[in-house]
């Protein structure tokens, strides 16, 4: 979803490129050298290119307060197609963290549609462009360890956030076979005078019909908060163990997941494409 501004549907390209800037400038409280847009545009049904540059890009902790602007839902307003779209960070910081992510997707099937405050958006829809199939591809690397240092820091935040305090937080993400991973988190949580410590694990395995299976989520706690926050965790961890996720099935911007290949060595590698 793309933000545009206020007023009518751009009829030039400079114009949604300045507009489309400037919103997500807004829209993600970022600095303005770390927003480029380029964007070209025929009609409203049709729109050339947008690409769109956020290298260099910082988010950090003063961002957990940014109410992000929610896109209004696909219905209505004017049918479109981005025949070429790119999102680009090369590299964006996330908490601290270096990641280089670069999204290139085709036939793209959108709607222009105005929101409760009458911003404009190009919503993407999953109605099939009459330019043919959408299609996509997305990479995402970044270092593990600077990745889970960036995870740790917001899980920090969002517990202070709830009145708890989180120490000794430890996340370790990993491959432990081939379309199989495992997530390890230890931490000691404290509210008030009271502390526990907190250990949990999952474990997933994706299979050749892209069908991600959740194999072990289990959260194990010491002490009177604890066992509290055991208990409540323990309905919902029981809907979520052995459960198949099709990722393939739903369609995603008009395109279907067609394969995704992640690793979790020294370097986290996530690659998918869509059609």
């Amino acid at each position: 979803m793309i933000p545009v501004g206020v007023t009518a549907i751009p009829t030039q390209g400079a114009e949604l490129a300045t507009r489309v800037a400037a919103s997500l400038r807004e829209a993600l409280d970022l600095r303005e050298e770390h927003v480029r847009v380029e964007a070209g545009i025929s009609a409203p049904e049709q729109v050339d290119h947008v690409r769109i540059d956020l290298t260099h890009a910082v988010v950090d902790r003063h961002h957990l307060a940014v109410r992000p602007w929610r896109p209004p839902a696909p219905r209505g307003g004017v049918a479109a197609t981005v025949t070429s779209l790119a999102v680009t960070g090369a590299p964006v910081v996330l908490f601290g963290a270096s990641v280089a992510a670069d999204l290139e997707a085709g036939n793209v099937p959108a709607r222009w549609v105005h929101d409760a405050q009458s911003r404009l958006w190009l919503v993407f829809t999953e109605e099939t462009s009459p330019a043919g199939p959408a299609r996509g591809r997305l990479a995402v690397t970044g270092d593990v360890a600077a990745m889970t240092a960036a995870v740790e820091q917001v899980a920090g935040e969002l517990a202070r956030s709830k009145g708890l305090t989180l120490r000794e937080l430890s996340v370790v993400p990993r491959t432990v076979g081939p379309d199989r991973w495992q997530v390890e988190v230890r931490a000691t949580v404290t509210k008030g005078f009271v502390s526990s410590r907190v250990s949990a694990d999952a474990q997933v395995h994706l299979d050749p019909a892209l069908v991600l299976h959740v194999e072990q989520v289990d959260v194990r706690a010491g002490g009177m908060l604890g066992r509290i926050a055991e208990g409540l965790a323990e309905g919902y961890l029981r809907r979520v163990r052995g459960r198949r996720i099709p990722l393939g099935a739903r369609p995603v911007a008009g395109a279907r997941l067609t394969s995704l290949d992640v690793d979790l060595g020294g370097r986290f590698h996530l690659a998918a494409t869509l059609g």
